[in-house]
Formats: C-alpha cells, sequence, structure tokens
C-alpha cells in the first residue's frame, strides 16, 4: 500500500501541476465510477490559477460532461456540502431531492431527484451512491471519491416508490457520474462528472447542450452550500470509509 503521508504534501503538488496530475493519474483506476475522464495536466494547471472549467469529455456519451475548479475551502467542508443530499442548495439544478431508501449521508443510500425541464415533461431518476472507502484509505486521506449510477430502471427499488414520485413527469434513460476530491491543504481540488440522457426523442446535439447549460451552476450551488449551510448544519456526516466526520470549522463560512 502506498502511503501519502508526507507533511505538506498537498501544498507541494499545488505548485507542480505535473506532478499533480501523475499522482492523479496513478488513482485513477481506483475510481469508482466507470466514465469518470481523466484530470488533465492542461486542467489542473488551469483549475489551479483559479479558473472555472466546464466542456463534454472527449469519447464519452453526448451527454457525458465534466467540471473542474479549486475551492478555497477544506477538504472536509467540500465533502459535507456535496453529501448532503436531504438539503437542496440554493439555486439547485433539481426541485426535489428525497432519500428512498438507506440512511442519508452514507455509502449506498438511494436517492430520488427530480428536474423541471422547458418545453418538455418534467424528468426524475433514482440512483445509488456510493463512496470509495479503499481509495480513501490507500491514499491516506488525500483523495475522497464517490459515484452514483441509476437506479430506477430496477423492478424492486421502482416498486418501492411513492407512485406520487413516479407520476411526475417521466424517468430518465440514464444517470451516473460522480465527484472526485483532491486535499490540497486547505484547499481542494474538485472534479464533478455527469453523464445523463433524459430519454425519449431528444437529439443528441439537445441533450449535449443541456449538460453543458448544468455544469458550472452544480459547482456553483455546492460552493454555496459549503460556505451557507454547511457550518450550521445539523447533519451527521461520515468520510469515505464510513468514519465520523465532525462538524465544519467555523472559518467555513
Amino acid at each position: 500500500m502506498v502511503i501519502l503521508s508526507l507533511l505538506g504534501l498537498g501544498t507541494a503538488l499545488a505548485d507542480d501541476p505535473a506532478a499533480l496530475a501523475d499522482e492523479i493519474a496513478r488513482w485513477a483506476p481506483q475510481r469508482l465510477s466507470s466514465v469518470a475522464p481523466p484530470l488533465t495536466e492542461t486542467q489542473i494547471s488551469a483549475a489551479l490559477s483559479g479558473e472555472h472549467l466546464a466542456g463534454l469529455a472527449e469519447g464519452g456519451g453526448a451527454g457525458l460532461g465534466f467540471a473542474v475548479r479549486v475551492v478555497a475551502l477544506p477538504i472536509e467542508t467540500v465533502w459535507r456540502a456535496l453529501t448532503d443530499n436531504p438539503h437542496l442548495p440554493p439555486g439547485a439544478m433539481v426541485d426535489s431531492s428525497l432519500v428512498v431508501a438507506g440512511t442519508p449521508r452514507t455509502s449506498g443510500h438511494l436517492i430520488y431527484q427530480a428536474m423541471p425541464l422547458p418545453l418538455m415533461a418534467d424528468r426524475w431518476w433514482v440512483t445509488r451512491v456510493r463512496y470509495n472507502a479503499a481509495l480513501y484509505q490507500q491514499s491516506a486521506g488525500r483523495i475522497w471519491d464517490q459515484a452514483w449510477s441509476d437506479a430506477h430502471h430496477e423492478p424492486e427499488v421502482r416498486a418501492a416508490l411513492d407512485p406520487a414520485l413516479v407520476d411526475r413527469g417521466r424517468p430518465v434513460a440514464r444517470a451516473r457520474g460522480g465527484w472526485f476530491l483532491f486535499d490540497l491543504e486547505g484547499r481542494t481540488l474538485v472534479q464533478y462528472h455527469g453523464e445523463s440522457h433524459p430519454g425519449g426523442a431528444v437529439p443528441s446535439g439537445l441533450v449535449a447542450q443541456l449538460s453543458l447549460s448544468t455544469l458550472n451552476g452544480t459547482l456553483d450551488a455546492m460552493e454555496r452550500t459549503a460556505r451557507e449551510h454547511i457550518p450550521s448544519c445539523d447533519g451527521v456526516f461520515q468520510r469515505p470509509d464510513g468514519s465520523p466526520l465532525g462538524r465544519a470549522q467555523a472559518g467555513a463560512r
């Protein structure tokens, strides 16, 4: 097992985009999401310089988008924000978010979400959210990785849903993605990616447009949650390995 235990390693890597890209690449095979785009040296360098990157992944499906940025918050605060599914952040792309099975903010729970769409029926989905305990442990807590994949096609999941939720528009054909966080000692390198298709006779160009339109908004909403909601949130959170995560630092506001 390789242990990243050198004091200040995150700070040192933040000054060397090539070394940081190499460090992330060697852990990439252990990520949970099968569609996670690679984090390139160019993207990392731009994010470290303050850019907010978003685009469609090369070689992915029409709806596989990604966003990358560095957030000036500790990794624990960012993780809380992106795992606090029961609370909708201001400006969220979805207008409904309900944990329908399992325990909120823990690995393996099922979450129902719905999104209003212009000129077409609303869309809803259920995803199974998983935390990457092995990668967290093997990287000595440097990497916090999460993935989700659609579960509403599973007969037992569909049968257990409240009929009122099922009647809300129509289910998406596909929904999967994930979050990847790398600890930069007080700052956090964040990559979000998501692949979805609304289903029905929707042209691939419109699917790509819908994906692009939500990317930066998703990360903006996460940041607002981290700064404005998480410091006072009384939810119970866990690290990727299931160990308890204490209250957010007061300076995270």
